[in-house]
C-alpha cells in the first residue's frame, strides 16, 4: 500500500511539476479569456450593433430635415450667339411624421431588439465562462487520471519482477507472470490514451485562455459544494422560468413577432407627416431673377389595393407570432426538464462520490489483507495483483465522481443564468 501511495506521489508531481511555479486557477482562465478569446469580443461587437437598433427605430419618428443646393452655368451657341449664364438655388426641407403606425413598430421592435442584445450577450459570456471551467476541470481530471494511470504501471512492473522472479523460483505458476504481465501491458496501453486526453484538454484550455493548459491544478475535495434540499427542486425550476436566458430570449421572441403584426397591419392604414419647406432661387434667364419661397403643409397617404399582398404578410407575421409563443412553451418545458436533471446529478454526485470513497476505504483495507495473506501463505500473488488492481480502479473512480459533481454544478449555474466570476473562488478551494 505504502508503495502504491509513493507511486501515486512520484506520477503526480512528474505530471505537475513543469508548470508548478506558472501554474493557475479559474479566475486567472477565465480574467485571460476575456482578453484573448476572439468569441468573445464578437460577441461584444455583435451587442454594440444590436444596441443601434434601439436609436435607428427611434429615428424614424424624429424629424427629418435635408438641405438642397445647385449652382449651374448655361453656355448659349445658337441660334446666335449669347453670353452666359447661371442659375443657383438652395432649399431646406423638413418631414415630421404625425401619424404612422409602421415606423412606431419599427421603433418598437428595435427596443426589443436592443434587449435581447444584452440577454443573448450575458448568455454568450456564461456560455464562454462554462466552457473555460469544463475545459480546465477537464484537463485536471485527465492530469489526475495519468497519474493514477502511472502509478498502476509502476506497482503492475513490480508484479511482473516479483512474479517473475517467483516463477524462477519456483514458488509462482506461469498463469501469475501472464496476469501481472497483462495488467502491465493494459496499464501501458491506458497511459497512452489518457496522454491523449490530457493533451486534448490541455490544448482547449490554450485555445480558450491563451494560458499554458500544462499549468492547471488538480481536484483536493469538493467538501465546501454542498447539494440543494430536494424541497427545493420545484421552487428552482419554477425560478429558472424567469430567469433561464433561454427562456427570456424566447419570450422577446414573441414580443418581435408582435410588433411584426402590428408592422403588417399598418400596411393598410393611413400614414399622416407634417412637410415643410423653404427655397431660395437665382436665375440670370428666368423672370423674375430671384425667387424666394416656403410652404408648410400636411401629406396624407392611404393604400387602397395592393393585390393581396399585405394580407399575406399580415398572415405570415400572425403565424409567426403563433410559432414563437409555441417555441417558448417547448423551452420552457426543455429548461424546467434540465434544472431538475441537473439538480439529481448534483446530490446523485454526492452520494456517489461518498460511496466511492468508501469503496476506495474497502479496497484499501482488501489490499492490505491481502498483502498480509500472502506474507503468510494464505494469498497468492495473483491474488496480491487483483487486489491491487481494485484499488487503483477505485481511485480512478473517485476522481471521476468528483469531476463529474463540479460539472453537475457549472451546468445548475448556468441554466439558472448566474454563473459568473463570483462562483469561480468557491471551485478554485477545491483545487490545489
Amino acid at each position: 500500500m505504502k508503495n502504491i501511495i509513493r507511486y501515486f506521489l512520484i506520477a503526480s508531481i512528474m505530471v505537475c511539476l513543469p508548470g508548478s511555479s506558472l501554474a493557475f486557477g479559474l479566475v486567472e482562465a477565465w480574467d485571460a479569456a476575456r482578453n484573448f478569446n476572439p468569441e468573445y469580443a464578437a460577441a461584444q461587437h455583435q451587442l454594440y450593433a444590436e444596441r443601434e437598433k434601439k436609436n435607428i427605430g427611434r429615428a424614424g419618428l424624429l424629424p427629418q430635415l435635408s438641405i438642397a443646393t445647385n449652382h449651374t452655368r448655361n453656355h448659349w451657341e445658337s441660334p446666335v450667339s449669347m453670353p452666359s449664364s447661371e442659375a443657383r438655388s438652395y432649399s431646406f426641407q423638413l418631414n415630421q411624421p404625425l401619424f404612422d403606425v409602421g415606423k412606431y413598430a419599427a421603433f418598437q421592435r428595435g427596443g426589443i431588439e436592443a434587449k435581447m442584445a444584452d440577454v443573448q450577450f450575458d448568455l454568450s459570456r456564461q456560455q464562454l465562462l462554462a466552457s473555460v471551467i469544463r475545459a480546465y476541470l477537464e484537463a485536471s481530471r485527465a492530469q489526475d487520471l495519468l497519474a493514477a494511470t502511472l502509478a498502476a504501471k509502476k506497482a503492475y512492473q513490480l508484479q511482473v519482477q516479483q512474479a517473475y522472479l517467483a516463477q524462477r523460483l519456483g514458488t509462482a505458476s506461469m498463469l501469475e507472470l501472464n496476469e501481472a504481465q497483462a495488467a502491465l501491458d493494459g496499464a501501458s496501453a491506458k497511459e497512452l490514451e489518457d496522454r491523449n486526453e490530457l493533451e486534448r484538454w490541455q490544448l482547449e484550455v490554450g485555445r480558450l485562455t491563451g494560458l499554458d493548459g500544462k499549468m492547471v491544478y488538480t481536484v483536493d475535495n469538493v467538501l465546501a459544494l454542498k447539494p440543494y434540499p430536494e424541497s427545493e427542486f420545484q421552487y428552482l425550476a419554477n425560478r429558472a422560468m424567469i430567469v433561464n436566458h433561454s427562456v427570456r430570449l424566447a419570450e422577446f421572441a414573441i414580443e418581435v413577432a408582435r410588433s411584426e403584426v402590428l408592422a403588417k397591419k399598418s400596411l393598410h392604414m393611413p400614414i399622416l407627416a407634417l412637410s415643410a419647406a423653404y427655397s431660395d432661387k437665382h436665375d440670370a434667364d428666368g423672370f423674375p431673377a430671384s425667387r424666394r419661397g416656403s410652404s408648410i403643409g400636411v401629406v396624407f397617404s392611404m393604400p387602397i389595393f395592393s393585390g393581396g399582398g399585405h394580407q399575406a404578410q399580415l398572415r405570415e407575421s400572425l403565424s409567426n407570432k403563433d410559432t414563437a409563443q409555441e417555441k417558448l412553451e417547448a423551452t420552457r418545458r426543455q429548461v424546467k426538464a434540465q434544472i431538475l436533471k441537473a439538480l439529481n446529478d448534483m446530490n446523485s454526485g454526492v452520494k456517489l462520490t461518498m460511496a466511492k470513497e468508501k469503496l476506495l476505504l474497502s479496497s484499501k483495507s482488501k489490499l492490505d489483507s491481502t498483502r498480509l495473506g500472502l506474507k503468510v501463505g494464505l494469498r497468492s500473488q495473483l491474488d496480491l495483483l487483483q487486489a491491487e488492481q481494485a484499488y487503483l480502479d477505485a481511485f480512478a473512480g473517485l476522481i471521476e465522481s468528483k469531476h463529474r459533481y463540479l460539472t453537475s454544478h457549472v451546468n445548475f449555474a448556468l441554466l439558472m443564468g448566474n454563473l459568473d466570476r463570483d462562483m469561480l473562488p468557491r471551485l478554485n478551494s477545491v483545487l490545489s
